[in-house]
């Protein structure tokens, strides 16, 4: 362990930085790996360390993974909060913005909770998830079976499940990186207990935001914004949250 530019270093594989006045084994942790990532971490660091405090958790930014960004990240970090003995882990990723209204989340009795929007305001990204599912995993696996991972909340129990699942991966990407395979094994590791309301990983992208779901947002997510302009079209709905 040695201290690191934003807090302490923790793992000799993962380059994780944390901060918080003692680790009661609730953490809230995102990936900012790589220079785009690093660059829309600058818009959310600030308020999703915020609501770590609040909500009294440690905070955690992984640097680098064993695996290059963005392919596997998130399997990594499961495996390094299990080693870690994380008793309840919210992972964020690193285009959510955190508003100062969203209340402890860790104290709402979700469980082990994903969050997905359904039905998809563009099925055809959903299909290709589901479709790449069906042909290299599970056959009969229903369309509305499908979680975002850019939010996870996971007490000790789920943690744990999920991370003898995907000890001995054949690794295998599919059109969202890790995701499709997370859902497999999240699944099989009998995954989620209960579905996240919309509120907790709100899209951004122009089908899914309505002034009225911007309102009621406690987590605003950069997923589905044009890659071209994310990073200033977040910028632009980030500052209306703080006006």
């Amino acid at each position: 362990m040695k201290d690191g530019p934003a807090g302490r270093e923790t793992d000799n594989r993962l380059a994780v930085y944390h901060t918080g006045d003692g680790d009661n084994g609730r953490w809230v942790v995102t990936i900012a790996a790589g220079q785009s990532a690093e660059r829309m971490h600058t818009l959310t660091a600030d308020s999703q360390h915020l609501f770590a405090q609040r909500c009294n958790a440690m905070y955690a930014v992984v640097k680098a993974t064993e695996h290059d960004p963005p392919h596997f990240e998130k399997f990594d970090v499961l495996r390094w909060a299990y080693a870690e003995g994380v008793k309840e882990l919210l992972f964020l990723d690193c285009d959510v913005f955190v508003k100062e209204a969203a209340p402890d989340i860790f104290e709402m009795g979700y469980g082990n909770a994903l969050f997905s929007e359904i039905p998809h305001p563009r099925p055809s990204w959903l299909k290709q998830g589901i479709d790449w599912i069906r042909n290299n995993h599970c056959p009969n696996w229903p369309e509305t079976r499908y979680f975002n991972t850019g939010v996870m909340l996971l007490n000790e129990d789920g943690l744990e499940r999920v991370v003898h699942e995907i000890v001995a991966l054949d690794y295998s990407s599919g059109p969202f990186f890790e995701q499709c395979l997370l859902n497999v094994h999240l699944h099989n590791a009998g995954l989620p207990d209960t579905s996240l309301p919309a509120k907790w990983n709100q899209f951004c992208g122009y089908r899914w935001l309505t002034k009225r779901k911007e309102e009621e947002a406690f987590f605003l997510h950069a997923c589905a914004l044009d890659p071209a302009t994310r990073y200033n079209d977040f910028r632009q709905i980030i500052t209306r949250q703080n006006p």
